[in-house]
């Protein structure tokens, strides 16, 4: 019994602190002929729990959570790189990815920042951002489309 109560006291504060998060933008699409990047949501304010430890951003900064789904468009198997996926405002703030995660429903999983996809397959990651309180980005920078101009976001 006291294994359930701490699972459904866990459940709930990760509820309660994920749902902080805001939406600032979503559905951004850039393409080559080898790679698609869909960015399907970017949340503001995001912070990252993986099983019954939380992630907060170090003082001054928030995360900011890019929701991605990444298409290999080739007739052959690609790693990818998504530590060079750069979120930046301009040429002076730039960021990182300080955690890939799967993006599984109600379940935190780390997973690598070099994942190899095969032919014609898509994967989906939540890519966490450590990036300053009162700065929104303006780009992505990809290994694999290039940049990615953002849509202009503000706090709401």
């Amino acid at each position: 019994m006291k294994s359930l109560y701490r699972i459904v006291i866990v459940t709930l504060m990760a509820v309660i602190i994920t749902s902080c998060a805001t939406v600032i933008a979503t559905d951004i699409q850039q393409a080559n002929e080898n790679w698609s990047v869909s960015i399907n949501t970017i949340s503001d304010d995001a912070n990252y729990q993986d099983g019954s430890t939380f992630y907060f951003a170090p003082g001054g900064h928030r995360y900011i959570l890019l929701n991605v789904t990444i298409h290999n468009k080739s007739s052959q198997a690609r790693r990818i790189n998504l530590s060079r996926f750069i979120l930046r405002k301009g040429k002076k703030v730039v960021a990182r990815p300080d955690i890939v995660d799967m993006d599984v429903p109600l379940v935190s999983i780390q997973a690598s920042k070099y994942p190899e996809l095969e032919a014609g397959e898509k994967i989906t990651r939540n890519l966490y951002f450590s990036f300053p309180y009162d700065i929104y980005p303006d780009s992505l920078d990809t290994n694999a489309v290039g940049r990615i101009t953002l849509p202009k976001m503000s706090p709401s």
